[in-house]
């Protein structure tokens, strides 16, 4: 433990999440000097800068409250890699329920065998992992990964390339939702999916994916299903209609398959 001056104190990016602004004004208001606890740091001894590893809403808010020289008893690492730093924040902010999408990112930098190979599918399919709104980012990183837990990373990938392909530019169209639906379908039906009638059939309804989401809302009101399951049983649907009259390659039902446990 050592005593450190707040002045002295530093956020990393890459081993903290932004800070959230109205649960720092929330701390601001009700400081209580008495109650602070400990912070803890990383010292870089170049440039004898503390780099805050936890507590960096308190360090805001002392800093606000005009406390710049006043010194913190801190639980104290010294020089520690990016890599080392970003699983010590995953570490110590565990029980504080960070965001799913700051805790995989600092997992990333940590090189967690897991999230590394997430990231890395996301990155061959010509995406990143990003909260930005463009149309090649993913955030839902809860999704990819109960995906990867549980089909692989195969099924991934091609869940993630199908939705993308399918819709190219809309970032809405790679939501949790729709990556864990299409994955439920490539994991039952495997190489029985035609993967380009797939993307055809996700492609061509009539306002998208939105069609899908009203449709799968229709069918969790009369069976009281989850959202994924409802979503992969209208997109197989969906497939199955854009052979036509051709019976050839048709899926069967998704209830169907479903009462019968597969």
């Amino acid at each position: 433990m050592t005593w450190v001056r707040i002045s002295d104190m530093v956020i990393n990016d890459r081993c903290q999440q932004p800070l959230k602004r109205r649960f720092a004004h929330h701390i601001l208001s009700n400081l209580d000097l008495s109650v602070l606890g400990h912070l803890t740091v990383n010292i870089i001894t170049r440039t004898k800068k503390a780099e805050v590893l936890d507590g960096q809403t308190r360090m805001w808010a002392l800093k606000h409250y005009g406390h710049e020289k006043m010194y913190v008893l801190c639980d104290t690492y010294y020089d520690l890699p990016d890599a080392e730093k970003a699983l010590k924040f995953v570490a110590l902010n565990d029980k504080k329920n960070p965001s799913p999408f700051h805790k995989f990112v600092k997992a990333v930098i940590g090189e967690r065998e897991r999230e590394v190979a997430i990231n890395r599918i996301v990155e061959k399919q010509g995406m990143r992992i990003s909260e930005s709104t463009d149309g090649n980012s993913i955030g839902a990183v809860a999704s990819l990964g109960r995906v990867y837990d549980q089909f692989g990373s195969h099924v991934l990938a091609v869940s993630i390339s199908t939705l993308h392909e399918a819709y190219p530019d809309d970032r809405h169209g790679l939501s949790g939702l729709l990556i864990e639906a299409v994955a439920k379908i490539y994991g039952r039906y495997g190489e029985a999916i035609v993967v380009d009638r797939l993307i055809h059939a996700l492609a061509t309804e009539k306002r998208g994916h939105v069609t899908f989401y009203q449709k799968a809302e229709l069918e969790r009101s009369s069976n009281d299903e989850t959202k994924v399951n409802c979503l992969a049983s209208v997109i197989t649907d969906s497939y199955n209609r854009s052979l036509g009259k051709i019976k050839k390659g048709r899926l069967t039902r998704w209830w169907k398959d479903a009462r019968a446990g597969k």
